[in-house]
């Protein structure tokens, strides 16, 4: 099965993250907090008590959710303290593993210690141009790692790299520029034309007629409708993608676009998009479609860079 038939879960359990060393210190602390208690201390065993058992007694998770476009890092103290932040989603663009080592100085006596190294393999997201990155998990196995981050970036539409400490350098540099393997797509198209007549675009299979003369203006499309068609052909293919990966049910769907075209020089300067989705699916996000439509569209990320693009989205029941 392809990895999106099993999809990875989104909370990851990182266990307790604090340094074996302070967990020591904290343990001595409770210690220290039944000798205030003797004392007749409570107030301050009391506190003392609690900060120690926060330290021993706590989970890192991090829960990614797409709906609501956040990562949330949180800590979980004494099994009902949450505390933590949230970050966008959308800030990450790619996703691969990278090695981790973790060392723990152990003590034997205050002379005498030895330091006992531990290696993982994270499983990172990185931000456009490796510049930011968010480790959510570590696991023992790099196997491991490397199938979860695959998965993940499957689930999250996230490009998925093998992890080269040089390239990140070089990247970071501004002396290389990143490419990840899933961007070396090529697309091919061809045209011919008579002189005087018509033209048309061969693309696989298909071919599709467009008019360069005043005479054809009324009957075949222009190439800067061409330009207006593959825009929305873009939008109903990501529609149709996105229904898998959001789960939502539609009939079908319709876009009607419009366009401000400038004359010096001549260039389209803004787009206008209405995209109707018939759907009595209670499930349908309608934000978060609009979100994965901006940023995984390939030609609405080529126009946009270019001219403003606007929409609206509709949801059509019955």
């Amino acid at each position: 099965m392809e990895p999106l038939d099993k999809p990875i879960n989104l909370e990851f359990n990182n266990g307790n993250l604090v340094p074996g060393n302070v967990k020591m210190v904290a343990y001595i602390f409770l210690g220290i907090a039944v000798m205030f208690v003797l004392s007749k201390l409570y107030i301050v065993a009391a506190i003392v008590c609690f900060l120690s058992l926060c330290a021993i007694i706590n989970t890192n998770i991090i829960a990614i959710n797409p709906d609501k476009d956040e990562i949330h890092d949180y800590t979980l103290y004494l099994g009902f303290m949450k505390l933590g932040k949230k970050i966008k989603l959308s800030d990450f663009k790619y996703i691969s593993t990278m090695p981790l080592v973790e060392g723990q100085q152990m003590y034997a006596n205050s002379a005498l210690s030895t330091t006992i190294t531990n290696n993982y393999t994270t499983v990172t997201l990185f931000k456009d141009r490796l510049r930011g990155k968010k480790v959510i998990t570590k696991l023992d196995s790099k196997n491991e790692a490397i199938e979860s981050a695959e998965k993940l970036a499957a689930r999250l539409n996230m490009k998925f790299f093998v992890y080269d400490p040089q390239l990140v350098r070089q990247v970071l540099l501004g002396q290389k520029r990143f490419k990840t393997k899933n961007s070396n797509m090529k697309y091919t198209a061809s045209a011919s034309s008579k002189a005087h007549n018509s033209a048309a675009i061969q693309i696989k299979q298909t071919e599709i007629p467009f008019g360069i003369t005043k005479e054809t203006s009324e009957s075949l499309g222009s190439p800067a409708e061409l330009f207006l068609g593959a825009f929305t052909s873009c939008v109903l293919k990501n529609v149709e993608r996105f229904s898998a990966f959001m789960k939502f049910e539609y009939t079908h769907a319709e876009i009607t676009i419009e366009a401000i075209r400038l004359e010096k020089p001549p260039r389209m300067d803004a787009l206008n998009y209405n995209l109707k989705i018939y759907s009595n699916d209670e499930s349908l996000n309608i934000n978060l479609l609009r979100k994965n439509i901006e940023k995984f569209g390939t030609i609405y990320n080529t126009v946009k860079a270019s001219c403003e693009v606007e929409g609206v989205i509709e949801q059509i029941k019955g």
